[in-house]
């Protein structure tokens, strides 16, 4: 019998799914209930109050799910040892340096000067 491919998932990326779960049926229910009430007649200033509560109280699981999705996925690289380089260095060629010329220029004007730093030992 074949070994079973799938890995067994963390606790955070669980609690993700769970968090985001609950928080998306919240903002569901309470946009139906808030329709519901809009268009069948007055409510009570109280019943708004909930409903906004109950919608906001949804749309934070949801915050918390997708952000512990997240830090589960970077605790679990740190886990492992895994570590994602976003821009690898790049290797720059160094050009090498010339050495001055001593001689004169033949106009009798002065040496050229050389714009790179001098290192002194």
């Amino acid at each position: 019998m074949a070994q079973p491919v799938y890995k067994d998932t963390s606790n955070s990326a669980r609690l993700a799914v769970i968090y985001i779960t609950l928080g998306a049926l919240l903002v569901v229910w309470t946009a139906i209930w808030a329709l519901y009430l809009w268009s069948h007649g007055p409510v009570r200033d109280t019943t708004w109050y909930w409903i906004l509560g109950f919608l906001l109280s949804g749309l934070t699981l949801l915050g918390i799910g997708f952000s512990l999705g997240r830090i589960g996925r970077t605790a679990r690289q740190a886990d492992v040892g895994e570590h994602v380089v976003a821009n690898p260095p790049m290797a720059v060629p160094v050009a090498p340096a010339r050495a001055p010329e001593a001689t004169a220029q033949p106009g009798g004007g002065p040496p050229p000067q050389n714009d790179a730093p001098q290192v002194t030992a």
